[in-house]
């Protein structure tokens, strides 16, 4: 018998590395590619991405709970181009789909303050970036 999972909370997922202050540029997926259910780091041309899974928060002001879907992160240094991070992601993705032989389309977008911060302000799932 397969045990029960439960989905991770916000708050359970952005510590450490994921609360750091940075140049974040984020994509969230909608795939059929299994996805981890706790935060995993992948080494890729030499940048470390982060696979979150889908988390829940609860909405403060009226006790609801809000469902976060799951993206991949990078932290670029800073001053790199945005373009930088989406392409390196979109690689990533890309490269992750022909793997598993499974589309894997994203939304790639930023959060260039802080990650924690972008997340907290009901902005996960909807940010859209400009190409530049």
């Amino acid at each position: 018998m397969l045990s029960q999972t439960s989905t991770p909370t916000v708050a359970e997922i952005f510590v450490g590395d994921l609360a750091v202050v940075g140049n974040w540029v984020v994509a969230n997926v909608r795939s059929s590619v299994a996805w981890p259910l706790k935060v995993e780091t992948v080494e890729f041309r030499g940048y470390r991405i982060f696979l979150v899974p889908r988390t829940t928060a609860t909405v403060v002001a009226d006790g609801s709970t809000v469902t976060m879907y799951p993206f991949a992160a990078v932290k670029m240094p800073d001053g790199a181009p945005f373009k930088d991070g989406r392409h390196l992601l979109s690689q990533f993705l890309s490269s992750l789909s022909w793997w598993k032989a499974a589309g894997s389309p994203s939304n790639i977008g930023v959060a260039g303050v802080a990650l924690i911060q972008w997340v907290r302000a009901g902005q996960a799932g909807s940010l859209r970036a400009n190409s530049s």
